[in-house]
């Protein structure tokens, strides 16, 4: 079932590139990177090397946004900010193949479903067309961080953070009486969350990283059934961080940790 589906992929392939002159693209006149890194690279790793150095949106009719993040392990992060801003997170599985010397991304879904679109390289970003379809999906370009930032804001993370925010308002009568909220990321991309009460603990483990943009903490909640296995995964702002301090900003729409505190604010603060 999967070849066959692979095979009509590759047919819809051909019918587009006799439909379309291929364009090429200097990557070197739009993007600051340094020409050591792309001097022998073939024009598929050319592609993927832009992909995941950089930070791809896209703006819907109604107003909404999506943000995509391409790793080198081949998983296409997508955070999505709905009209009210609220975040979610959901990911695909993506690849670069070449049919016929032209460079397709292949969109994996985990149930297995695939789709190919032709890439189009601009200075402003992608446009991605889907050869099925003839439906195009433009991509607006942002450059990473520097890696500096990125490395340094993973190493403030890492250590035992415990909340110092959400007792402050003693009067907030939902607070309840010995209540604690900690966090621990450690350095293997592990992480615990406990909150509660004298009455009712919770606990959350599993895996967590920050977004390429750095700005977001995701936190890949693991079945308490199965710790492989990934139960859903939370994305929380990075508002502050350094050595000592880290301030997060619920940004989902909805959030067992504001429900349990009772807090109209979302943001918390702690501290090492």
């Amino acid at each position: 079932m999967k070849t066959s589906a692979l095979f009509a992929l590759l047919m819809a392939a051909a019918t587009f590139l006799s439909a379309h002159d291929g364009v090429g693209f200097d990557i070197t006149k739009c993007r600051d990177y340094s020409p050591k890194v792309l001097t022998g690279l073939s024009t598929t790793k050319l592609i993927e090397h832009d992909f995941v150095n950089g930070v791809w949106t896209t703006t819907n009719k109604n107003g909404s946004e999506k943000t995509y993040q391409f790793t080198t392990e081949g998983l296409l992060q997508i955070l999505n900010t709905d009209l009210d801003g609220h975040k979610s997170y959901n990911s695909i599985f993506w690849r670069i193949d070449e049919f016929d010397s032209q460079s397709f991304l292949i969109l994996s879904e985990p149930s297995g479903s695939e789709k190919l679109l032709s890439i189009n390289q601009t200075c402003e970003g992608l446009i991605l067309t889907d050869v099925v379809y003839n439906e195009t999906l433009e991509f607006d370009y942002q450059p990473l961080r520097a890696s500096i930032k990125s490395n340094l804001t993973k190493a403030y993370m890492v250590g035992e953070w415990t909340n110092v925010s959400v007792f402050e308002n003693q009067e907030n009568k939902k607070i309840k009486a010995g209540s604690y909220f900690n966090y621990q990321f450690s350095a293997d991309g592990t992480f615990t969350c406990d909150f509660g009460s004298t009455k009712v603990n919770h606990q959350e483990t599993g895996v967590w990283e920050v977004s390429k943009d750095c700005q977001y903490l995701l936190l890949h909640v693991a079945d308490k059934k199965c710790n492989e296995n990934i139960k859903s995964t939370k994305v929380i702002r990075i508002t502050q961080v350094d050595d000592h301090g880290l301030i997060l900003e619920q940004v989902m729409k909805t959030s067992d940790i504001n429900d349990f505190f009772g807090a109209d604010n979302k943001t918390y603060a702690f501290i090492k």
